[in-house]
C-alpha cells in the first residue's frame, strides 16, 4: 500500500472543485470569492474523484494574526480518510503547503486544531509546529450573514516558522 500512497497525485483545487464542497450557499460563496481573489487556496489527494485527503491555506484574513496576506498564512480543514491514515499523507499535504508559502514569501503558517486531537497534534509538533498562537473560539474564516464572527468550540494554535 505504501508504494501505492506514494504514486497518488496532490492537486491544488480550482473553483470547480470547491464548488462542489458541501457547504451552506453562504459559506460557499465566501469560500469562492476568497478563491478567485487568491487569498484561499484547496489541496487534494484524490482516488476516483473522491477526496481521500485535503487542507485548505488561507492567506488573508480579516484575523490578520492568522493570516495577513503578507508573511503569515493560515491552514485548516486539515482531512484525511480514516483508511489512508498514517501513510505520510497529511505530511504530503503540509510539505506542499508549506514549499508554496514559502515561495509566495511567507514566513510562518499558522494551524487550527482541537485540543483533543492527539495523533493530529503530534503529526504537526513533528512536522515543525509548535504550541504558540493560543487558543480560538470562533470560525477564522467564514462569517455569518452580518459579517459577525462564528462560535466554534475551542481549539489550539499552532504555528511552524518557513
Amino acid at each position: 500500500m505504501k508504494i501505492f500512497i506514494n504514486r497518488l497525485k496532490l492537486k491544488k483545487g480550482t473553483l470547480k472543485d470547491v464548488e462542489k464542497v458541501k457547504l451552506n450557499p453562504s459559506a460557499k460563496k465566501q469560500f469562492l470569492q476568497m478563491m478567485n481573489d487568491k487569498k484561499f487556496e484547496a489541496y487534494y489527494v484524490k482516488i476516483l474523484w473522491k477526496s481521500i485527503a485535503q487542507a485548505y491555506v488561507f492567506y488573508d484574513l480579516e484575523e490578520k494574526n492568522l493570516a495577513d496576506g503578507k508573511s503569515t498564512c493560515y491552514v485548516c480543514n486539515v482531512f484525511v480518510h480514516s483508511k489512508f491514515r498514517r501513510m505520510g499523507l497529511c505530511t504530503r499535504l503540509m510539505n506542499t503547503i508549506k514549499e508554496s508559502a514559502k515561495k509566495k514569501g511567507f514566513s510562518k503558517i499558522v494551524i487550527g486544531v482541537m485540543e483533543d486531537n492527539i495523533p493530529a497534534i503530534t503529526l504537526y509538533r513533528n512536522i515543525g509546529f509548535v504550541n504558540d498562537e493560543g487558543k480560538c473560539n470562533f470560525d477564522a474564516v467564514l462569517r455569518d450573514k452580518n459579517g459577525n464572527r462564528i462560535p466554534r468550540k475551542e481549539y489550539l494554535l499552532l504555528s511552524c516558522n518557513l
